[in-house]
């Protein structure tokens, strides 16, 4: 592999689902409730999710990364987590993120003055850029 093969772009966005339970016999669990991975998960049935992918900056192709399922918008302070937790996996892969681009018009976004705040200490603290 190249060196530009090694250099994304973190895209994230938030989307209305369907209310669906569905049993995974291999794991003996269900899905479709509330999700968080390693903020927990609760019985409340999930009518959101968080989406995580990577695009190639000098490649064209993405690829889905991590996934949260939630009853509700997320919160500026919660994404800034989950954030900080793709990133520290993605370097930790060995992955080189360039950017982060954040889709500002979706109306589930709940991003205000101090959640954009939140963005840039995290921009400054792992040296990522947003679009």
């Amino acid at each position: 592999m190249t060196d530009e093969d090694h250099v994304f772009c973190l895209m994230f966005d938030e989307i209305s689902i369907i209310e669906n339970l569905c049993s995974i016999h291999k794991f003996s669990c269900m899905e479709g409730f509330v999700d968080l991975r390693n903020h927990g998960r609760t019985s409340n049935i999930a009518h959101h999710a968080l989406v995580f992918m990577l695009h190639g900056l000098y490649n064209k192709w993405k690829q889905p990364v991590a996934y949260y399922l939630m009853d509700r918008g997320t919160k500026g302070e919660m994404l800034a987590d989950f954030l900080m937790e793709v990133l520290d996996t993605s370097h930790n892969e060995v992955l080189e993120v360039d950017c982060c681009y954040v889709w500002h018009g979706c109306q589930q976004c709940h991003l205000g003055v101090s959640d954009q705040n939140t963005f840039c200490q995290v921009s400054e603290s792992i040296n990522c850029s947003y679009i």
